[in-house]
């Protein structure tokens, strides 16, 4: 005779609840091209529910990338707008998406103007539900967002004026624009030969530039001889470059804007 193994009560009593769970999954997409540094893209989260259950109270935090400034921390970009179903909390997006059913999924947007950085710009979301979830090692996502930069034609020489302002741990002169009060400004001329001419400021102030492609350009400061800032930035505007100036020893940072007219 053939014995069949059944299962216990206790397990057949279990089996629908362990696997009839909602499951959601966070996608963030970026836009179809890589957009240029401060030109409005469209940034979108999708939360899909794979699982066998609804998924009730579905919430979604969308958290945009961050300045490096103290004590007041802002988004690393200029907001152009965001789905209705979303509200800005600081630098985040909260989005409300109520039920989501069963394999069904809604997606949200932000529309984003990103400046140049010399750290990466960072996007996470994460989705929450009070319905519990089967697989919640897929509930985040994390986007680096790209920016291209804009080839600007310089021919030496040529007078430019550099705005900068200092701090600790800065990224992006964008987090200069926010404190307007806080930006200084001093003249230069890039000369050929690789010379930057920095007479205007003072005695004994000499520098050397130099550029790596049309949206790049970098340049060293000395003071007397020794080395005491050098700076690398790339195009954001025709006649503009913006980077993050660096001193020996120093753990201050000067993001500057360099331009000509």
């Amino acid at each position: 005779m053939n014995h069949v193994l059944l299962p216990s009560l206790g397990l057949l009593l279990l089996a629908p609840t362990a696997f009839a769970q909602a499951d959601l999954e966070v996608t963030i997409t970026p836009p179809s091209t890589v957009p240029t540094v401060y030109d409005v893209a469209r940034y979108e989260v999708t939360v899909a529910n794979d699982g066998r259950r609804n998924a009730s109270d579905v919430e979604l935090v969308v958290q945009l990338p961050e300045t490096h400034t103290s004590p007041q921390v802002y988004t690393l970009a200029m907001v152009d707008g965001h789905s209705s179903a979303c509200a800005a909390v600081g630098t985040t997006l909260v989005c409300d998406l109520g039920t989501l059913r069963k394999r069904r999924s809604a997606t949200v947007w932000v529309d984003l103007a990103l400046p140049y950085s010399s750290e990466p710009m960072v996007i996470e979301a994460h989705a929450d539900t009070s319905s519990g979830d089967s697989n919640p090692t897929n509930d985040d996502d994390v986007l680096v967002a790209q920016v291209a930069y804009v080839p600007v034609a310089l021919t030496a020489p040529q007078a430019v004026t550099n705005a900068h302002c200092t701090g600790v741990g800065l990224t992006s002169f964008y987090e200069c624009l926010l404190f307007p009060s806080s930006l200084t400004a001093h003249p230069a001329t890039l000369l050929p030969g690789g010379v930057v001419d920095l007479s205007a400021n003072g005695p004994g102030v000499t520098g050397q530039w130099w550029s790596n492609g049309p949206d790049h350009l970098a340049f060293a400061y000395y003071a007397n001889g020794d080395l005491v800032l050098e700076f690398e930035g790339r195009g954001v505007l025709p006649n503009c470059w913006q980077g993050v100036s660096t001193f020996p020893n120093s753990a201050y940072v000067a993001p500057y804007q360099v331009c000509f007219p």
